[in-house]
């Protein structure tokens, strides 16, 4: 394509990188790298996926829901760390101006009375054990 006076042809699926120095060192260069993080990435991942496992499990989470298991983002929400068993409880001693300084929006975890005689936290009751810890630091140290 684009050449006239000259049979040519596409590089084939599987080229090395020896076969792109046509394009000069760094194009070659730029596909072993490409090659490598994806590998890297993809061990990461097998790593992590006992992780994932537990996550997506009612044992983390009891508010699972395994008929929407198959929607591509609750999916990649419900294999995070993300914990969907929350619960307010009061905190007497709590006060608003401890948390603003804390977390980004502190009315996502912090709520008042219209009397503001009691002050709540919500509070997550899901698990994280030592195995999955050590996973995550195992992945880290991986890919680092």
């Amino acid at each position: 394509p684009g050449e006239t006076d000259y049979q040519t042809k596409l590089y084939p699926l599987r080229s090395s990188e020896n076969d792109m120095a046509d394009w000069g060192a760094g194009v070659g260069l730029y596909f072993q790298n490409l090659r490598v993080f994806a590998t890297i990435c993809f061990v990461a991942g097998l790593i992590s996926l006992p992780n994932m496992l537990y996550y997506s499990s009612s044992d983390y989470s009891s508010s699972f829901d395994a008929s929407q298991a198959h929607v591509g983002k609750y999916l990649m929400m419900q294999t995070s760390q993300a914990c969907t068993n929350s619960e307010w409880r009061a905190c007497p001693s709590c006060d608003i101006a401890e948390w603003k300084d804390l977390v980004p929006y502190p009315s996502d975890g912090f709520a008042v009375t219209k009397d503001e005689s009691l002050m709540f936290l919500k509070q997550n009751d899901c698990d994280v054990r030592f195995r999955e810890g050590l996973i995550m630091w195992i992945t880290i140290i991986f890919v680092a």
